[in-house]
C-alpha cells in the first residue's frame, strides 16, 4: 500500500479518515496529521467537501461511486481527481465503512480542457468562414458541415438561408462535382465553379476542394470551402460586356474610318461626273440621243452620290445641319410616310411624352433614322404586326454613362422604336452595327442601315441601344442628348437663285486638278473671272501679283505645302483685305 502513487483512505460511517495510505506528489499531502480524523469539509473547500459528502453518502447505501472533483491550490492551482468510493461490509453484511482510492488527473484534464478549447476555437473560426465547410470522408459521404451558412440558417430557422445548405448538398452529388472530389481525394487541390437555381434566380457558386491527410501524409477525405460568388461573377460579366463593346466600338470605328476614307475619295470621283453631266444637259446644243446618255449617268451618279453620303454617315463624317428640334413634331411629321411604308399589315402605334425637351440635332438625319428602323421593323414582321414609337426623358448617371461608350453623365431624350416581329439571336446582335453586314436576301439591302443610324446618332452626340431576342421582336433605343435653352430655331430659307450673271475675279484653289476645272468651269459659264492655283503657295503669290484685283478667295482647306488657312493668314498678314470662303470635304 505504501508503493502506491494514489492515496488511499478508509472513512467511518462519519465520512472521517480513520487510515490513511499511499503517497501524493505534494509532500504536504503525505503527512497523515492533516487527514487522520478529519471530514472532507475540515480538510478541503466547501464545493469539494460538498461533493465528498454526497458521493459518501451513496457509498454507505452500498454503491460504488466513481467521480471527479477539483480544489484550488494556492501554488499549483487547480488540481483534478478522480476518487473511487467502495462501501466495507461486515460478515453479516452490514455497510461499516467506505474505501476511497483517488488518482490525480490534473494533466489528464488540462490536455483534455485544451483540446476542448481547441476544437471550440476550431469551431468558432470555421463557422465564421463566408460559405459553407463540408467535409467528406474516402467514400465522398458527408461526414460534417460548418461555416457560415450552416450557422446562420441554425439561427434564421425559416430564413432565407433555411433551405440553401440542403440544396447544395443536393448539388453535391452531381457528376460534375463528385468528378471535381474524386480529384481532389486523388492528392489535387481543385477549384470547381458551377451553379444551382434558386427562387431569387441563378446563383453561381465556387467550391475549392483539399485534400485531407493524417500525421502519416495518408489521404483521409476532402474539405471543400463552397462561397456564393454571383455578384462577383457579374461584376466579371459586366467588365467583359464593356470590353467586348470597347473592342467592338474600335472595330466599328476602323470600319467607320476606312468608309469615310473611301467616301471622300468617291466623292471627289462623283463631283467631277455629276458636274459634267450637268454641263451636258445644259448644252443647248446637245443632240436629243446624247441629251438622254447624259441624264442616265447624272442619274446613276446621283444613286452613287446617296450611297457616298451613307458611307460618310457610317464613318460619322457626313456635313450634318442641326438645329434645335422637338422629336414629337418631327415623328408626328413622318406618321403618314411611314404607315405608307409600313403598308397595311403593319399598325403603326405612337406614345409620345407631352412635355418633351428638345435636342440638337439635324432633322433630315433623324428622319433618316427613323426610317430605316421602321423599314428594319417593317421587314421582321412579313405577316404584319405593331410598330410602336415612344419619346421619354432619360437621366444618365456616371455609372449608365459608361454603359455608353463615349456618352456623357446628363439628360437625354429617348426615341424607342419597337417591333412585335421575327427578333435577333445573339450571333446577329453581336454583328448589328457592321457595315455592310445583313440577314436578308440579295437585293433586299445593302446592310447599312443600322451602321447609317448609329452613326448620325453618334454624331449627335448620342448612343444606340438594340434589345432582341428569336421570335420576341426588337426594340431600339435612341438617344440624344437634351439641347442647351428651350428655343426651337428653324431652318433658314435658302436664297433664291439670282438670273444676274458675275463679273467679279475669283481665286480658286484647290490641289484636285480634276475638280479646280470643273469648278472654275461653273464660274467662268456664271461670268466671273477666274484665276486657279494647285496649293496654297502658288494661290498667295497669285493675289500677291493682282493686288486687289481679286474679289473672293474659294480654296480648299487640306492642301499640301501651303493649306488655306495658311495662305490667307500670310495674305492678311501685311494688311490685305481677303474675302474667303472654305470648301472642304473632311467634316472635322
Amino acid at each position: 500500500m505504501e508503493s502506491l502513487h494514489d492515496r488511499v483512505i478508509v472513512l467511518d460511517r462519519d465520512l472521517r479518515h480513520v487510515e490513511i495510505y499511499g503517497n501524493s506528489r505534494l509532500e504536504r499531502d503525505n503527512d497523515p496529521e492533516r487527514w487522520l480524523g478529519k471530514t472532507a469539509a475540515e480538510i478541503s473547500g466547501p464545493a469539494a467537501a460538498a461533493i465528498h459528502e454526497s458521493m459518501g453518502r451513496r457509498a454507505l447505501a452500498g454503491e460504488t461511486v466513481i467521480y471527479e472533483w477539483s480544489w484550488e491550490d494556492a501554488t499549483e492551482g487547480r488540481l483534478w481527481y478522480q476518487t473511487r468510493l467502495s462501501p466495507i461490509h461486515a460478515t453479516d453484511g452490514t455497510v461499516t465503512g467506505i474505501v476511497s482510492v483517488s488518482h490525480e488527473v490534473t494533466s489528464i484534464r488540462r490536455a483534455l480542457d485544451s483540446t476542448t478549447a481547441g476544437e471550440a476555437r476550431f469551431r468558432t473560426l470555421v463557422n465564421s468562414m463566408d460559405g459553407m465547410v463540408t467535409v467528406f470522408d474516402p467514400e465522398l459521404r458527408v461526414t460534417g458541415v460548418f461555416g457560415d451558412w450552416t450557422d446562420r440558417a441554425r439561427r434564421e430557422g425559416d430564413g432565407p438561408l433555411a433551405d440553401l445548405v440542403p440544396a447544395v448538398l443536393g448539388a453535391m452529388g452531381e457528376p460534375a462535382f463528385g468528378e471535381a472530389a474524386g480529384r481532389a481525394l486523388a492528392g489535387e487541390h481543385v477549384t470547381h465553379d458551377w451553379s444551382m437555381s434558386r427562387a431569387g434566380g441563378r446563383r453561381h457558386l465556387r467550391s475549392v476542394l483539399s485534400p485531407i491527410r493524417d500525421r502519416e501524409g495518408a489521404l483521409r477525405g476532402v474539405v471543400a470551402i463552397t462561397r456564393d460568388i454571383s455578384r462577383q461573377r457579374e461584376a466579371e460579366d459586366a467588365v467583359s460586356r464593356l470590353e467586348q463593346a470597347r473592342q467592338h466600338g474600335q472595330q466599328l470605328e476602323s470600319l467607320g474610318r476606312l468608309a469615310g476614307g473611301v467616301a471622300h475619295d468617291f466623292n471627289n470621283l462623283l463631283t467631277v461626273i455629276n458636274g459634267y453631266a450637268d454641263l451636258l444637259r445644259s448644252s443647248p446644243a446637245l443632240e436629243p440621243a446624247a441629251r438622254k446618255m447624259a441624264e442616265e449617268i447624272g442619274r446613276a451618279g446621283e444613286r452613287a452620290a446617296t450611297l457616298t453620303r451613307q458611307l460618310l454617315a457610317v464613318g460619322r463624317r457626313q456635313t450634318l445641319q442641326p438645329r434645335v428640334l422637338n422629336l414629337n413634331a418631327l415623328v408626328l411629321d413622318m406618321v403618314d410616310m411611314l404607315a405608307r411604308v409600313l403598308g397595311e399589315p403593319v399598325e403603326l402605334v405612337s406614345h409620345l411624352s407631352p412635355a418633351l425637351g428638345l435636342v440638337r440635332a439635324d432633322p433630315g438625319q433623324v428622319q433618316q433614322v427613323l426610317m430605316n428602323l421602321a423599314v428594319n421593323a417593317r421587314d421582321a414582321m412579313p405577316d404584319g404586326g405593331i410598330l410602336t414609337i415612344e419619346t421619354a426623358h432619360v437621366q444618365f448617371t456616371e455609372e449608365d454613362a459608361r454603359w455608353h461608350h463615349g456618352v456623357r453623365p446628363g439628360t437625354y431624350v429617348l426615341l424607342q422604336v419597337s417591333d412585335t416581329g421575327s427578333g435577333m439571336t445573339s450571333e446577329v446582335m453581336t454583328r448589328l452595327f457592321e457595315p455592310f453586314f445583313t440577314t436578308k436576301g440579295p437585293g433586299r439591302g445593302t446592310g447599312l442601315g443600322l451602321s447609317i443610324v448609329q452613326g448620325i446618332v453618334k454624331q449627335s452626340g448620342g448612343d444606340v441601344m438594340v434589345y432582341s431576342e428569336p421570335a420576341k421582336g426588337t426594340v431600339v433605343k435612341v438617344y440624344l442628348p437634351l439641347a442647351p435653352g428651350t428655343e426651337v430655331v428653324e431652318a433658314s430659307d435658302p436664297v433664291p437663285a439670282s438670273g444676274e450673271r458675275g463679273t467679279e475675279t475669283i481665286l480658286l484653289v484647290e490641289d484636285e486638278a480634276r475638280i479646280r476645272e470643273l469648278v472654275g468651269g461653273y464660274l467662268e459659264r456664271l461670268g466671273y473671272r477666274v484665276l486657279t492655283a494647285a496649293d496654297g503657295i502658288l494661290g498667295a503669290t497669285l493675289v500677291e501679283a493682282h493686288g486687289q484685283a481679286v474679289d473672293l478667295v474659294v480654296t480648299d482647306v487640306v492642301m499640301p505645302n501651303l493649306s488655306g488657312p495658311e495662305m490667307v493668314a500670310r495674305l492678311r498678314a501685311g494688311g490685305r483685305r481677303v474675302r474667303v470662303i472654305y470648301v472642304s470635304g473632311y467634316t472635322a
